[in-house]
């Protein structure tokens, strides 16, 4: 297995960017219990020694309020540290509008790098709507990003997708955390 781990570490580094920068990021019903349509302001997935945590502090706002989405990783296993290979934003978000039906995804800006994490040690995250770009190349779209990011979330209904993909190199093993939440705003 050693002398093919090389070869396994470049497949999966190709497979994993593949992943990556496509632009549909939104989880699908799957057998790790994450849906399309979330239920609530805060998911958690326990899965391979890592706890993903997305979430929002409240599941209603107003227009005026500033709204908060974090994500969350850590390594929970049973050795003392992993090194991962990763996209860069490691934590990546997408975003749903679902009043508008408009769709914005956070693109992947750099492919491979490594980090090393520590167990018990958490990656925080915050989302941020600057680094979010139309999923379609439609007016709406960037219409609605405009606004968002010179006003803040107007009133409706929004999704959250979050998603953690990477390479575990001390088990040869390719890693995905989706979740997703909702909320929605108010006048």
């Amino acid at each position: 297995m050693k002398g093919h781990a090389p070869m396994i570490m470049f497949v999966s580094i190709i497979l994993f960017a593949l992943a990556a920068c496509g632009t549909e990021s939104r989880p699908n019903e799957d057998s790790n219990g994450t849906a399309d349509k979330p239920d609530s302001f805060e998911f958690q997935i326990a899965k391979d020694g890592f706890i993903y945590k997305l979430y929002t502090e409240k599941d209603k706002y107003t227009v005026s309020e500033e709204i908060s989405i974090m994500a969350e990783l850590a390594y929970a296993g049973e050795l003392e540290a992993v090194t991962i290979i990763h996209g860069e934003p490691l934590l990546a978000f997408a975003l749903e509008e679902k009043t508008r039906s408009v769709k914005l995804d956070m693109p992947i800006r750099e492919i491979a790098k490594t980090r090393t994490l520590k167990k018990g040690k958490t990656i925080v995250e915050s989302f941020n709507h600057s680094q979010l770009q139309p999923a379609a190349d439609d007016k709406s779209s960037r219409t609605f990003l405009e606004l968002v990011k010179k006003q803040g979330f107007p009133a409706g209904d929004y999704a959250i997708f979050g998603r953690a993909v990477f390479f575990m190199q001390e088990e040869e093993k390719h890693v995905e955390l989706n979740g997703a939440i909702q909320f929605s705003v108010a006048d």
